[in-house]
């Protein structure tokens, strides 16, 4: 794979992410329902992880925001 792919997978997964953190945000949503995407999650994360790893060099703002200019 290459960085600009791996780039661009990150900010596909940085965006489900974000979704992600808005879900778990609302209080109208039980914590019963919540634990049910936990795995997804948990994976999302890994994913994230697992991208910056082939990535190697990026800021701080590229982990928050995602790559631009790809």
């Amino acid at each position: 794979m290459t960085i600009e792919k791996a780039k661009e997978e990150y900010n596909k997964l940085l965006q489900r992410f974000h979704k992600a953190n808005e879900y778990f945000d609302k209080e109208d949503v039980p914590h019963s329902e919540k634990e049910k995407y936990l795995g997804s999650y948990q994976g999302i994360l890994k994913g994230l992880n697992y991208y910056l790893g082939l990535i190697r060099t990026y800021t701080n703002e590229e982990i928050l925001e995602g790559f631009h200019g790809i």
